[in-house]
């Protein structure tokens, strides 16, 4: 499984529904944002790149390699998370406020390692899905 293709899917998306989301506000003055859409990114790379794997080896993924590329794909994204968040303190406002609270440096970054969490047990669950997806496509 290749942890480069992983990390520019993930990127893609993360940017893609930013920008969804932006212009839905923009154009309709409704705002999509919600609490699911941090699935969505970590769920698409990993489904690609379990399905990649399967077309590309012709069978499904052990358990452990599984396991091992979530973890990998988790600590990726608990990264990119870090830097966009330290790069979002100093151009939000409303992140710059939270940050001059007693405990909103704690809760942001209780924020971020939820989200880690989140792409680790997504990560590994679609992998094989999507891994499932590419031998039936066969």
């Amino acid at each position: 499984m290749n942890i480069i293709r992983y990390t520019i899917v993930f990127l893609g998306v993360s940017v893609g529904l930013w920008f969804l989301t932006l212009m839905v506000v923009q154009l309709f003055d409704f705002d999509i944002s919600n609490g699911g859409m941090v699935l969505l990114p970590p769920l698409v790379a990993a489904m690609i790149e379990g399905n990649k794997y399967a077309r590309k080896t012709r069978q499904m993924p052990e358990s452990g390699q599984m396991w091992r590329f979530a973890r990998t794909a988790a600590l990726v994204v608990l990264a990119i998370t870090m830097i966009f968040t330290v790069v979002l303190t100093f151009v939000v406002p409303q992140l710059q406020a939270m940050m001059a609270q007693p405990l909103g440096a704690g809760m942001l970054m209780g924020a971020v390692l939820l989200q880690a969490v989140i792409a680790f047990l997504t990560t590994r669950f679609f992998l094989g899905m999507g891994a499932k997806s590419g031998l039936n496509g066969r």
